[in-house]
């Protein structure tokens, strides 16, 4: 039985993006089961590849303003995404594909994101996992107004959802780097596959003006934003009538309004050598035929260009903040295969004037590889192998896991007939900040979710801005609540505390409050109402100011005696990763067979990391760890926030009220 690949495509300004996906789906087929996910119209007359199964979600477009609207007359976009996020979880879950690939997202497609990020979530939850990949064309728009903070969150969510990034050009024309400059490095493999050219060609043409043939063809794409191109052409044409004696046919593509198109047909009667037609199935074919070619510089424009040998005039597209189109003409330009006329510069005068140079030129031998269809079906298959090696790997490591410090935690969950909730909380934020950073790579590695404990007075903007790109590029991983105020002892004598017996209501309402004020400066609005006190140590006091500031949680060791306070969850930690008993810290064995006894518990299995004092070996440790819960179908991890409402199935959210055996660190 073949593969299933899911293809998500939304094309949502012009059919570039289909046109092209629909290329590579059509390829995939030949070794591949194809089903693929259309996000936006389909225009009349393009065809769908033999071997791909289409399904058609509610479409919805992008408006000249930039907003998301729905295509179906009547239906509020909502409802549209709504239902589209629904029904791609549904067809995900019953296709279980063993490739996903998804059109330029995140590198483009941000306002989509709501119902991709649940895609990726689901694709990463089920065993065994897919390969993941990103499909692009050649160049990015690289002029936003937030372009950097788009490239760093496009790279960091690349990094945590996907394999790979599939480029489809010729890297001697177009590197992602030169339209792609995040801060955070790229770590998954970059693949070129050269271009990806339609199979359209084969078919063959029913126009006029291709019998005739001879000469100038108009055309913009998808036609969505053609119409200032093709009224210049209409002004124009008298003066090249006169000064050529060559036909101009008007390909005004499926998207154009069909206001506009109206206008330009009705204007068009006017000359017999004039004519306007909606659309044609096979561009390439109709250049092949024309003296010139006139058109916008899109990507599958530019490879009928290419392909035909026409000798070619573009105005790139460059409305707004619009810049690939003008970049890839100018790229063209320097390789001697196009002439280029900036659509600022568009008048009938000067249109006349280039189409006279374009008559005298003669495009220079094209030499880019226009082969990525199978580039691309080589490239996901043997990712396809390599993962499959992989997970045969990992299953042979099974025996080693059982055979170490982790057996004792494996056996628990094998046991288990219920799945085990797991979550980790890494205290102290704020200090030693590299291996924070260390530490949330690992987990990101894994894909497993991490709820830091940030000191307010400890935190800098730096941190802050870090943490909060790390958040928005993958929300259900990273969770940050508030650890104390300035984690300072306040006890004179006994056990360390910050908000202990010594201290008035009033005092420690006053630092938690101040100590909120900071995060929420730095971390609004990503802050989680759950509190943990430094040393595991507070009182009913601290609770009851917790509940009069809003908190919902507080976060202690299981071995401290519950509050009990009215309106405020207790969530315990289990396992200290550093726990010690008579001032010896416990060797590695004895956590796993601690993880073990806690698993059978029941309760959900909370460990207490401390990044400062986690080195090169205590990471490799934990990885071994982390490996063993995001492979096992009966361990779950889960953000805290997520444990404010008992999660279905599971058992309620305990405190053991033991004393405890050693002084507690934070």
């Amino acid at each position: 039985m073949k593969p299933t690949v899911l293809i998500y495509c939304q094309h949502s300004m012009g059919m570039g993006h289909l046109v092209r996906s629909l290329a590579v789906a059509g390829a995939l087929a030949k070794r591949f089961s194809v089903v693929f996910l259309n996000g936006g119209p389909v225009p009349h007359g393009v065809r769908v590849p033999h071997g791909v199964a289409v399904v058609h979600l509610p479409p919805v477009a992008q408006s000249p303003q930039g907003e998301l609207v729905s295509l179906e007359e009547g239906r509020a976009v909502e409802d549209a995404l709504d239902e589209r996020r629904r029904r791609i979880l549904n067809i995900f879950y019953d296709q279980r594909p063993g490739v996903v690939c998804i059109e330029l997202f995140p590198f483009g497609r941000k306002k989509f994101a709501g119902e991709l990020l649940p895609l990726l979530e689901a694709a990463h939850g089920t065993t065994p996992r897919p390969v993941i990949v990103c499909s692009l064309r050649d160049i990015l728009m690289a002029n936003r107004k937030d372009q950097q903070k788009h490239d760093d969150r496009a790279a960091e969510l690349a990094n945590r959802y996907f394999d790979a990034i599939l480029v489809h050009a010729d890297p001697r024309f177009a590197r992602l780097e030169e339209t792609f400059r995040p801060r955070v490095p790229l770590e998954i493999p970059v693949h070129y596959s050269g271009f990806v050219v339609a199979g359209s060609s084969k078919a063959p043409s029913h126009s006029p003006a291709s019998a005739s043939g001879g000469g100038i063809l108009v055309s913009a794409g998808g036609g969505r934003y053609g119409m200032p191109l093709f009224r210049q052409v209409v002004e124009a044409f008298p003066a090249l009538w006169e000064a050529f004696h060559l036909p101009v046919r008007i390909v005004t593509g499926p998207f154009l309004a069909e206001e506009e198109y109206r206008e330009l047909a009705e204007r068009a009667n006017a000359y017999p050598a004039l004519a306007v037609q909606r659309f044609t199935a096979d561009l390439h074919r109709e250049m092949q035929g024309a003296r010139v070619s006139i058109s916008q510089c899109g990507y599958n424009t530019t490879l009928d260009i290419l392909r035909s040998g026409v000798s070619a005039l573009v105005v790139p597209f460059a409305a707004g903040r619009e810049s690939e189109q003008r970049m890839r003409a100018r790229r063209l330009e320097a390789l001697g295969l196009v002439r280029v006329l900036e659509e600022h510069e568009l008048s009938p005068q000067m249109l006349a004037a280039a189409v006279e140079q374009t008559l005298q030129f003669t495009p220079a031998p094209m030499a880019l590889n226009l082969h990525g269809e199978e580039k691309t079906v080589e490239i996901i298959d043997d990712m396809v192998g390599n993962l499959s090696r992989r997970s045969s790997a990992s299953r042979s490591n099974g025996k080693a896991v059982s055979d170490g410090w982790l057996a004792p935690v494996k056996q628990a969950l094998d046991a288990s007939r219920e799945e085990v909730l797991f979550f980790f909380r890494d205290d102290d934020v704020g200090w030693e900040n590299p291996r924070l950073l260390a530490l949330l790579d690992l987990f990101r590695r894994y894909r497993l979710p991490i709820d830091l404990a940030v000191i307010p007075q400890a935190l800098t903007g730096e941190l802050a801005g870090e943490l909060i790109r790390r958040k928005e590029a993958a929300p259900e991983e990273i969770g940050l609540h508030q650890h104390g105020f300035t984690h300072k002892n306040h006890e004179p004598t006994g056990r360390k505390c910050e908000f202990g017996a010594s201290r008035s209501f009033i005092r420690q309402l006053n630092d938690i409050f101040l100590g909120r004020h900071l995060l929420e400066k730095f971390l609004h609005p990503h802050l989680d109402p759950i509190f943990t006190p430094p040393w595991n140590r507070c009182t009913v006091d601290t609770g009851r100011v917790l509940v009069e500031l809003g908190f919902k949680m507080l976060s202690r060791d299981v071995s401290a005696r519950p509050l009990r306070v009215r309106r405020l969850k207790e969530l315990p930690i289990q396992v200290d990763w550093f726990k010690k008993r008579k001032q010896q810290r416990l060797s590695r064995e004895q956590i796993g067979e601690m993880l073990g006894e806690r698993i059978r518990a029941g309760a959900p299995v909370g460990i207490m990391l401390h990044h400062a004092w986690m080195d090169a070996a205590e990471l490799s440790a934990l990885e071994t760890l982390l490996q063993l819960l995001a492979e096992h179908p009966q361990a779950r991890c889960l953000p805290m926030r997520r444990l404010l409402r008992k999660p279905r199935g599971s058992n309620p959210i305990t405190a053991r009220t033991e004393r405890p055996e050693e002084e507690r660190r934070v």
